[in-house]
């Protein structure tokens, strides 16, 4: 009998606490709706985005892709909450990640292989 009084008292004591965090997570997801909306729809749809999904270093490249090639004007701070917004909401499926993620490290590794392999063959000549 104590213990469900004690645990009452501690949840209704916690409740608005709870209710704010709740209420300030949609305020941030609702400006982060919006900022996307009047960022992104700018140039494009927002179906071109919207059936879209990607892992967050593919959505940062993308993001990324908008502002450097074609010009998108994000103010100081706006870049990371849409890149984190579509992240959260626009979540790769695990095979697509997966391709993503080769796709990402492929070159690189294709690159400090050839870096090996220049050095190594340099060294035998000299």
């Amino acid at each position: 009998m104590k213990t469900g009084v004690v645990t009452s008292f501690i949840f209704l004591f916690m409740l608005p606490f709870f209710c704010e965090v709740i209420a300030q997570e949609e305020e941030r997801e609702m400006a982060a709706a919006q900022l996307i909306e009047a960022r992104c729809t700018k140039c494009h749809e927002n179906s071109n985005y919207i059936d879209k999904t990607h892992t967050r270093p593919v959505w940062t490249l993308v993001v990324l892709r908008m502002q450097i090639l074609n010009g998108a004007n994000f103010k100081r701070g706006e870049r990371a909450i849409i890149i984190d917004y579509l992240a959260e909401r626009r979540p790769a499926p695990l095979i697509l990640a997966v391709a993503e993620f080769f796709a990402l490290i492929l070159p690189i590794l294709f690159f400090l292989i050839s870096i090996i392999y220049y050095c190594g063959k340099r060294s035998k000549k000299g």
